[in-house]
């Protein structure tokens, strides 16, 4: 079920490799249930794999959020994030971190892209996965690593105790 999750879902943020439903706006075939048993180990199997092999710093995570989703009979989850001072892509080479990221996710079927035109200063890279999904790789001032993503069912305002 991870990998059936992974692949409907993208990537994006502050190098936020933010995983959210295509275009964040309506919600796929993954539902709650599945998002929240699924999502929190694939944030854990990239940052390891950003500790062990780039050396970024293994920062303790903090917990997620739920809200309720942006149509009736959706939610709209964060998972756990990780926040790392060195700036990846600037600290560390985009090269490596890309290299890093698509040993994770190219199992899975993504086909990671070059380095990004991103409006506002931020340097990143994408990756197109199976189902119409995209990933977005961003840092700017600082680095962090997160899931967010609108599902299929209900959900009140809430948090999510980190792993």
């Amino acid at each position: 079920m991870v990998e059936a999750t992974r692949r409907r879902l993208a990537a994006g943020g502050c190098l936020a490799i933010v995983l959210s439903s295509t275009g964040c706006q309506e919600a796929g075939d993954v539902t709650l249930e599945e998002a929240r048993s699924d999502l929190p180990p694939l944030v854990e199997q990239v940052h390891e794999a950003l500790v062990s092999e780039l050396g970024v710093s293994d920062a303790p995570a903090t917990g997620g959020t739920l809200a309720p989703g942006p149509e009736a009979g959706t939610c709209y989850l964060t998972t756990q994030s990780y926040r790392y001072p060195e700036l990846l892509g600037v600290d560390i080479p985009l090269d490596e971190v890309r290299d890093v990221v698509a040993d994770v996710v190219e199992q899975e079927g993504w086909e990671v892209g070059e380095e990004l035109d991103i409006p506002g200063g931020f340097v990143g890279f994408d990756a197109e996965g199976p189902g119409d999904v995209r990933m977005e790789l961003r840092t700017k001032t600082d680095s962090s690593l997160h899931v967010e993503a609108v599902v299929s069912g209900e959900c009140e305002r809430g948090t999510l105790p980190p792993p």
